[in-house]
């Protein structure tokens, strides 16, 4: 599925780092969103790609409370 970068998701400091703060934002990177609005993550280690799947939900609140009205995701994907 590709994966897509609406014009608000270059600009990680307005949206990501106040969604999720420094530390997860420095282990954890937005890729895309694809077809279904599912934001899609990488991570730079397993530990960090089960704990941000253990806060999918919460991460998705925080996004769409941050976006918000601009824009709203679906979920995430990691």
């Amino acid at each position: 599925m590709p994966l897509t970068q609406p014009e608000w998701f270059p600009d990680l400091e307005a949206w990501w780092l106040p969604a999720v703060g420094d530390t997860v934002a420095r282990h954890v990177e937005p890729v895309g969103i694809d077809g279904s609005g599912r934001l899609h993550l990488q991570c730079s280690s397993s530990a960090w790609r089960t704990q941000t799947r253990l806060l999918g939900a919460a991460f998705t609140a925080q996004v769409n409370e941050v976006l918000a009205p601009a824009a709203q995701i679906s979920g995430i994907l990691v």
